[in-house]
């Protein structure tokens, strides 16, 4: 079974059935992820920390006059 959350994807294996509804924790003895889908969820977080890392870190968000100044530059927000 596949479920996808978010960029990530899970591949699991049912291993059991609950007849009703119970704990996270009980819950996740019923299931099993396959080792391929944690290296591969591990590997797309490492690459997204990292591409995360390596874009423009500002200090802190624009004020009104700088959110307005790249409104005006990047033409959103404007009727077409």
């Amino acid at each position: 079974m596949q479920i996808r959350k978010g960029p990530y994807e899970f591949v699991i294996i049912a291993r059991v059935l609950s007849t009703r509804r119970g704990s996270a924790q009980a819950a996740g003895l019923l299931y099993e992820e396959t080792p391929q889908s944690q290296a591969a969820r591990e590997l797309l977080a490492e690459q997204r920390r990292l591409a995360a890392l390596s874009g423009p870190h500002t200090e802190k968000r624009p004020n009104k006059k700088q959110r307005r100044q790249i409104i005006r530059f990047t033409g959103k927000g404007t009727a077409q």
